[in-house]
């Protein structure tokens, strides 16, 4: 079963955050196909960014839930822990302390190594390595290649989605299916990544900053030369 990915309708909701990142001018050149952006950098969490994008996210879920007055959670839109809502009762006899606290671990497990992110890039080739040093090579033209993290192998799949964004179909071997998709804004400062994981209605969202280069070291100053 493939991971539920946000739709534009979705993404459109979140006006506050989104609007500057997805509504950027098509660039010559780019409209017979798939743009690719420019992801390299190094990329540290955005911890406030990232708050107010899932409160926008939880409002946008709730408010979709609650409009036929049904039963409601708070983050998940009324839909239950795997977005299978039943007539009547938008899916509220699905749900449990227990499959929200699993869901809860399965969405800290998928992201636990990302708070940091260093992005290397040279054509369709991403390099994208995690906190603990760990680098997984991509080949951006939908190739399958094996990667052996520190959770166990897994088979990812890259491609650039026509609006620019990197989407990775990550399959491990053992554990969570999940699809993640990395965008840049268009002034190039912030990273936004979204993990939809296989059998969860909610994504992940998260935000990061560009971390600035250090500056070059002062060159000596010649033999000789005084103050």
């Amino acid at each position: 079963m493939q991971a539920h990915r946000p739709g534009p309708g979705w993404l459109l909701g979140l006006v506050g955050m989104w609007s500057a990142l997805l509504l950027q001018p098509t660039l010559p050149g780019w409209c017979g196909g798939p743009r690719q952006q420019d992801l390299h950098g190094s990329w540290t969490l955005n911890v406030d960014l990232t708050a107010r994008l899932s409160k926008d996210q939880h409002a946008e879920e709730g408010g979709r839930g609650g409009e036929g007055g049904g039963h409601h959670r708070s983050g998940l839109g009324g839909m239950g822990p795997t977005g299978a809502a039943k007539d009547g009762d938008l899916g509220a006899s699905d749900w449990s302390p227990a499959k929200e606290r699993h869901e809860a671990d399965a969405r800290k497990e998928v992201v636990a190594l990302l708070d940091s992110l260093t992005i290397v890039q040279q054509g369709n080739q991403v390099t994208i390595t995690d906190q603990t040093g760990h680098a997984r090579v991509l080949k951006a033209d939908g190739s399958k290649v094996r990667d052996q993290g520190p959770g166990g192998a897994a088979q990812l799949r890259a491609s650039w989605d026509r609006d620019g964004s990197l989407v990775i179909e990550v399959k491990p071997d053992k554990g969570i299916r999940r699809t993640e998709t990395y965008l840049v804004s268009h002034d190039g400062k912030h990273l936004y990544l979204t993990v939809a994981i296989t059998g969860q209605q909610e994504p992940v969202l998260r935000a990061y900053d560009l971390t600035p280069a250090p500056a070059a070291p002062a060159a000596p100053a010649a033999p000789g030369t005084t103050g």
